[in-house]
């Protein structure tokens, strides 16, 4: 994904906003970075389990079973209950990357338009704020709206604020695996409830690979509607 960043760099200019250009780029290069990072460990993610378990599928299931009902310092199943672990890991790192990601795209936003200085007394900047603070109508404008409205960046801001206030989100290996006399389709993330709206079951791999290049995707929009913007 290009995000065109030096073509943003160039539209804000330091002579523009002066002093807080230096700002502006911690807050740009924070935001690639945190981007980068969840992408690592979504890639982390899909593959780290599958890679541990047998290519046969019969044996796959198998070593599932040994792994998810004998205890964990089983020497025949550790390396499959370790790699279970190590993938719930990173889905949690993925997703509070990602979302972090955009509130510092915030921050990128509100120092290359240089808006009212007296704002920066306010304790958090996010795009919800934003929003109130762009030109309705305008590419940024309507760039934050999409975000701020998509479905799965909706179940990224619940799944990741529930994982940090509230409790996990358990995986598990869904019925259709075992339906399906084990064609492997990853592991499945619990239904949940956040802030009073249920979120139903959903496949890792919807998560870490559709999810993340739908809200990509959003982000590389408000930065081409940020360049607009300048």
């Amino acid at each position: 994904m290009h995000w065109k960043l030096d073509d943003l760099r160039k539209g804000v200019g330091k002579k523009r906003i002066g002093r807080r250009y230096s700002e502006f780029e911690e807050s740009l290069s924070s935001f690639a970075r945190r981007h980068n990072i969840a992408s690592y460990h979504a890639s982390e993610a899909r593959g780290l389990l599958e890679k541990s378990l047998p290519k046969e599928s019969i044996q796959r299931v198998i070593k599932l079973f040994g792994a998810l009902l004998a205890p964990s310092d089983s020497e025949s199943n550790k390396d499959v209950a370790l790699a279970y672990f190590y993938t719930e890991a990173h889905i949690y790192a993925y997703a509070q990357a990602l979302h972090a990601a955009s509130d510092i795209l915030a921050k990128v936003v509100w120092r290359a338009l240089d808006l009212d200085v007296g704002w920066s007394k306010k304790k958090w900047v996010n795009l919800p704020t934003l929003l109130k603070e762009v030109q309705k109508g305008s590419d940024i404008h309507t760039s934050i709206d999409d975000l701020i409205n998509n479905k799965p960046y909706g179940y990224l801001s619940a799944f990741t604020n529930q994982i940090k206030h509230h409790s996990v989100v358990p995986t598990s290996i869904p019925m259709q695996y075992w339906e399906d006399s084990g064609e492997w389709v990853g592991l499945e993330l619990s239904d949940f409830r956040y802030s009073g709206e249920y979120f139903p079951t959903k496949l890792l791999k919807e998560f870490v690979t559709d999810d993340f290049d739908a809200v990509s995707a959003r982000y590389l929009a408000i930065i081409h509607g940020l360049i607009v913007a300048l």
